[in-house]
């Protein structure tokens, strides 16, 4: 039993007990008196703005008082020897020590050694240095912000030529790649260099010992620590050692503990964000070779299609929202300015725990699609980790700080000889659901008033055993108006409280400390989590959940045939997830995989097993989702895909009931297609690249404790490896370094024609004879097959293209493809003429069925085809696209690609 002395006074008080009540409470007195001289408001800067103050306010939390101590000791009891380290806490018989893990709870003192050593040992922060040190019980106040040492020899770049590097320097470039690769802890990469200086002792003139040394041979990390209070989440002043909440009846402290723990050496930090420093990426980004020529080059294209009132729309850049930022005096007028879109989303850092990472990434809308969502192109701004969730109000508010002296100040980069000066404006935000209540301090998707775009409030219906919040359709005519900004930012805002809200507003957000920014129109529904993890996922499990059994919509019992079906078809290598079996996994697929679902398999998969009704009301939304898809929308297709959600939205509560009509489908059937013209198509501002991030980040994280810092500094390595290997000149480091980064699998060019290049082996015809003879020898003029190979694969600009006879792709059908005459075509083979050094594709010619639409009124893009017995010789120049293929019973379909940029697009 613990704690005897305090029900029997019999039971004797443990002297180390009696010596910590009585420490305790000269500090407490010594404490006291340190505050009132320490904490003075003109030492100690400004908490938030005024306009958050009242804000702030509303939501303390005054704590418990600590232990008072009601007896008076004789420090004559205690001796020398039985003297206890004061961090250690007499709670029971176990002596637990003032620790705390990951997942919050108090380790045992016969634990601790290894819980301490293990977390040391998982993230290999063991040095001497205080800025590589990330463990549990390492502190986040002033070691935090430490740089590397003068002393150590850090690589600069010359922006105008290529940087003469040392054979030390491109050792440690070398390895730290592999190290990246691969993802090693800290613990692995001191090994490998121990191994490297074992094999190689002689040849090796790395110096490094370990693997921080590597990261400061390349550049420090700057970034600023914002530790805020845990009762009220207001900000604490940069100074460290002011370690109470100065806000008015709060008793919060900075540091883990109580008031003894807040001036120990080792003290820990209780709550806190970290802000990157988003400058010094933004100046490495733009001095990227030809990046800003290539942004130059994106508004300069913007501007043309907007002076030639060009209605199609094929970008961000193309959108309403952009070409009014492009008129005279407004911001991006000028020529060196650029806008961004930013994300944050939470991350679950272990599986067995409910702590979170909460990121905040920026990407430049003027980089060209191919390259916008890459790692390399984002900008890690914040990074939060935590049990719930961030204080948004005040993690949203650093962040509008940073854009706000970009926006007005803007950097310095070099180009040549010129220096310019570049402002970035952050415009558009991209958050799921969840997270946009709260960035924008609202009521959440399932409450009163949830849709951030109109002023719906939605109805409470009975779903199940309970009750949900229904979205009704209505007419255009009837429909509630759309939110004003201003009117949120300024009026209804700082007038709100949770408990008082105002058409579902909370109070202010965090991002108003960037005035221009529009909390209406900046905020888009999410594309990814709205329409595939949200609608297309909820009709899977209606269709196919036996908790459905009952409903007219519910085929779960064909549900081994659909996944037969699905097994069967071959999709193209543009789509590089493959179809799974759905009876184990259709309520785990990956957004990539509901894409693929939705646009392709869906249709021809559940024809003949889901209702007629159901099936073309499920038209509706693939054909919509498809032509919003697409990188040429033209006003038409605006129209088309306006008409079929509407269409869907109309009927889904009549289908399925009005309990299942949330949020998702009214922003789907309401909102989705304004915002298409607003921004331009749904790719250019989907969540797939920052979930891209996401992934790498999680990667990147070894160990238990602290992983911020860890996240930054592996970003950081990341662009600073590849700014330093555009700076190398030819050797073999900088040849294994390219093959370190590239993450993508390079074709091997065997040879080089005049409209395309050539892929693999080239073969003669077997004693000159060929299926084709006639018409190969008609389409290249020759008399014979003397100067003629055949050829299995080509590439044409960035598309490559297969041959049937091609028997490596076992499980894909990439040797269909569409011409530029319109003629779709499935390619035997290539023949290559060695002198002409032409390439031609023999092919068998498909047709289009007349009757090749399932339905009339939706699912469009998917045409059944037909085999002809004609074959063609065209001209590999005169090959457009691939096509996607699909062959389900006895029926033949073709599908394009609504378009072609971005990998993550369709994993």
């Amino acid at each position: 039993m613990k704690k005897l002395y305090v029900s029997d006074p019999t039971v004797p008080v443990p002297k180390r007990t009696l010596y910590f009540w009585k420490s305790r409470s000269q500090q407490d007195a010594l404490g006291d008196k340190n505050y009132n001289e320490t904490n003075n408001p003109k030492d100690g800067g400004q908490n938030l703005e005024n306009i958050y103050e009242d804000f702030a306010s509303q939501n303390e939390d005054t704590p418990k008082n600590d232990v008072q101590i009601s007896e008076k000791v004789d420090a004559d009891i205690v001796t020398d020897s039985e003297i206890v380290d004061e961090s250690k806490i007499a709670c029971n018989d176990h002596d637990y020590v003032d620790t705390v893990d990951s997942g919050g709870s108090l380790v045992p003192e016969e634990q601790n050694f290894y819980f301490t050593e293990q977390s040391n040992i998982e993230n290999n922060y063991e040095s001497d240095s205080d800025e590589f040190i990330i463990s549990s019980s390492s502190s986040c106040s002033e070691s935090e912000t430490s740089e590397s040492s003068d002393t150590e020899e850090v690589i600069e770049l010359d922006k105008n030529e290529q940087f003469k590097f040392t054979e030390q320097q491109l050792q440690s470039l070398s390895v730290l790649a592999f190290i990246l690769r691969h993802n090693l802890t800290g613990v692995a990469a001191n090994d490998l260099l121990c191994l490297l200086k074992v094999i190689s002792s002689d040849s090796l003139t790395l110096s490094a010992t370990k693997y921080e040394e590597l990261l400061s041979k390349i550049d420090h990390v700057d970034f600023k620590v914002c530790h805020y209070c845990p009762c009220c989440q207001s900000v604490f002043p940069e100074n460290p050692d002011i370690f109470k909440c100065i806000t008015s009846n709060c008793r919060g402290y900075r540091y883990k503990g109580g008031l003894l723990a807040q001036t120990r050496p080792n003290r820990q930090s209780c709550c806190f964000f970290v802000v990157a420093d988003i400058k010094s990426q933004l100046k490495n980004l733009l001095e990227q070779d030809g990046l800003l020529e290539k942004i130059g080059n994106v508004k300069y294209q913007a501007r043309l299609k907007k002076l030639t009132k060009s209605s199609s729309i094929s970008d961000i850049t193309d959108g309403k929202y952009y070409r009014t930022l492009l008129e005279d005096g407004n911001f991006l007028a000028n020529e060196n300015s650029i806008s961004g879109m930013f994300n944050t989303d939470g991350i679950p850092l272990y599986s067995s725990s409910s702590v979170k990472l909460w990121p905040i990434f920026l990407a430049i809308n003027e980089i060209p699609l191919a390259q916008r969502f890459s790692r390399d192109n984002m900008i890690l701004v914040g990074i939060w980790q935590g049990k719930g969730n961030p204080p948004f109000l005040q993690y949203l508010t650093a962040f509008g700080e940073e854009m706000c002296s970009l926006y007005h100040s803007g950097i310095t980069i070099t180009r040549g000889n010129e220096s310019l000066n570049i402002k970035l404006g952050i415009f558009l935000g991209v958050v799921d659901l969840q997270a946009k209540g709260y960035v924008l301090n609202m009521t959440m998707h399932n409450g009163e008033y949830g849709c951030c775009t109109c002023e719906e409030p939605g109805k409470s219906v009975k779903q199940g055993k309970g009750y949900a919040r229904c979205y009704p359709y209505r007419e255009r005519k009837k429909r509630f108006p759309f939110r004003n900004s201003e009117h949120i930012k300024y009026t209804v805002g700082p007038k709100a409280t949770s408990e008082k809200r105002l058409k579902g507003i909370c109070g202010i957000s965090g991002l108003m400390s960037m005035p221009w920014f529009d909390v209406v129109l900046g905020i888009v529904p999410d594309y990814m989590h709205g329409v595939l993890m949200g609608v297309t996922k909820t009709l899977m499990c209606k269709w196919f959940s036996p908790t459905q059994c009952k409903k007219p919509f519910f085929i779960g019992k064909h549900l081994t045939s659909i996944s037969k079906r699905l097994s069967s078809i071959k999709p193209p290598d543009y789509v590089e997830r493959l179809p799974r079996n759905l009876e184990k996994h259709y309520a785990h697929l990956k957004a990539t995989e509901l894409q693929a679902w939705l646009l392709y398999y869906a249709l021809p998969c559940l024809n003949g097993y889901l209702p007629a009704v159901y099936l073309k009301h499920f038209a509706l939304l693939s054909e919509g989702i498809y032509l919003l898809l697409g990188d040429y929308i033209t006003e038409s297709d605006i129209l088309r895909a306006e008409q079929l959600l509407d269409s869907f939205y109309k009927s889904f509560s009549d289908l399925y009931g009005e309990g299942s009509c949330g949020l998702n489908i009214h922003n789907l059937g309401a909102h989705l297609v304004f915002y298409v013209r607003l921004w331009g198509p749904l790719f250019s501002w989907s969540c797939f690249g920052f979930e891209d991030w996401n992934a790498a980040i999680l990667q990147s994280v070894h160990g238990t404790g602290d992983v911020t810092r860890q996240v930054l500094y592996h970003v950081n390595a990341h662009l600073q490896l590849k700014k330093a290997f555009e700076r190398m000149s030819s050797c073999s480091e900088k040849d294994y370094i390219s093959r370190m980064i590239r993450l993508s699998r390079q074709w091997k060019i065997s040879l080089v024609a005049t409209d395309c290049t050539i892929a693999g082996g080239v073969t003669k015809f077997l004693n000159g004879r060929a299926q084709h003879k006639d018409l190969i020898l008609g389409a290249t003029e020759e008399k014979d097959f003397t100067n003629l190979r055949k050829v299995l694969r080509i590439q044409c600009g960035k598309e490559r293209f297969y041959s049937r006879e091609y028997r490596r792709l076992k499980k894909r059908i990439c040797n269909f493809a569409l011409t530029r005459k319109g003629e779709i075509i499935s390619i035997h083979y290539f023949v290559y003429n060695q002198i002409k050094k032409l390439v031609f594709a023999i092919a068998q010619v498909f047709v289009i069925k007349n009757d090749c639409f399932m339905f009339d009124d939706g699912g469009c893009h998917i045409l059944r085809v037909c085999s002809t017995d004609t074959n063609v010789a065209i001209p590999a120049c005169e090959i457009q696209e691939k096509l996607f293929f699909l062959s389900v019973l006895q029926s033949q379909y073709i599908i394009r690609m609504p378009n072609m940029h971005g990998h993550g697009l369709f994993k």
